[in-house]
């Protein structure tokens, strides 16, 4: 047996737009095998839409016992307009997308859909408090034997006060933080980049966002839905591994989602990496995929796994695979 060098962490965002993906990630899971452990991120959305009636038998479905239920927030007007929070349709990170995909989803989003670009951190104080307070309590009532302590931002875009308020409202750890380096190729401290994902795609303004909110200007950073000093107190790498922000533990998406990524120029170089190293402690991996993405930005999940099986790195006790809450550090 050899020694653990590397913990993944699989999870899966899912968006609070619809369930056209739900087929493709039960068909995920049936190729790595269900066996491993994934970490949902979900967006309570679904319950107060058109989905509702059908939310918690899909949910039953797709997520297993030895999986974790974390939250997920897209500011949508029916999960704004049920926490009883005015709804807000700006900033919005779709907004002046100039790429086809953003033109799509701008086009058609009617008034129940609308938010999903808008982050989390363009709201009030109390505001997201309420927000917060109302998502976990909906996803607990729908989840009663599971305790909803993880958190990941839409858009990854954190604040402080949206860190502050999950605090108040009883999480144990946050999962926004994602490296600038995924959406800008030749991003450094430097040089901000291409501004294209390592999908060779243009994401519009929300790179823009993405790298003030954490990267290596954000000790400049001046509007506050973007600023960011208590979880961003350094710049967030590829490598970048857990750390405590106050009372909370940042567990970042080192790994980030699959739309943006490439297996072979990030995932399969930090597994490498981290096998060759002589590092005391396990490197944590982070990364997941989209329910509702298309079922080709999901190929890389699949590139991955094809990868480890061949080389017969999960079956030899040097990579294990983790929930998020199962990965964090001792308190």
């Amino acid at each position: 047996m050899n020694i653990l060098k590397l913990i993944l962490n699989l999870t899966v965002d899912w968006e609070g737009e619809d369930f056209s993906g739900v087929y493709d990630l039960l068909e995920i899971r049936k190729r790595i095998g269900t066996e491993i452990p994934i970490t949902h991120f979900i967006c309570p959305n679904y319950l107060f839409g058109k989905y509702a009636k059908q939310a918690k038998s899909i949910f039953e479905k797709a997520i297993l016992p030895h999986d974790e239920v974390a939250l997920h927030i897209h500011n949508y007007r029916n999960l704004i307009d049920s926490a009883g929070v005015p709804f807000r349709d700006s900033p919005d990170f779709f907004s002046g997308n100039s790429t086809k995909i953003g033109k799509f989803l701008n086009s058609i989003f009617d008034k129940h859909r609308q938010g999903r670009g808008v982050p989390l951190s363009a709201y009030s104080d109390n505001e997201i408090f309420q927000i917060l307070n109302f998502s976990k309590q909906s996803l607990e009532t729908v989840f009663t034997e599971r305790k909803i302590v993880g958190f990941r931002a839409g858009g990854w875009i954190l604040s402080d006060l949206i860190t502050k308020n999950l605090e108040k409202t009883g999480f144990l750890w946050d999962s926004s933080a994602a490296p600038p380096e995924v959406l800008s190729q030749g991003y450094s401290s430097e040089n901000q980049g291409n501004k294209f994902d390592e999908q060779d795609t243009e994401n519009g303004i929300w790179t823009e966002m993405v790298m003030r909110n954490w990267g290596f200007e954000q000790e400049k950073e001046t509007e506050s839905y973007l600023k960011n000093n208590i979880a961003c107190s350094y710049p967030i790498l590829k490598t970048s591994q857990p750390y405590k922000i106050g009372n909370l533990t940042e567990m970042p998406n080192n790994g980030a989602m699959s739309d943006y990524i490439s297996a072979k120029k990030t995932w399969i170089i930090l597994i490498d990496n981290a096998l060759k190293s002589q590092n005391a402690s396990p490197f944590v991996m982070n990364f997941g995929f989209h329910q509702e993405g298309d079922a080709f930005y999901k190929q890389p999940i699949l590139e991955l796994f094809n990868y480890l099986k061949k080389n017969n790195l999960i079956s030899d006790g040097s990579i294990i695979f983790k929930t998020v809450s199962e990965t964090m550090p001792p308190a």
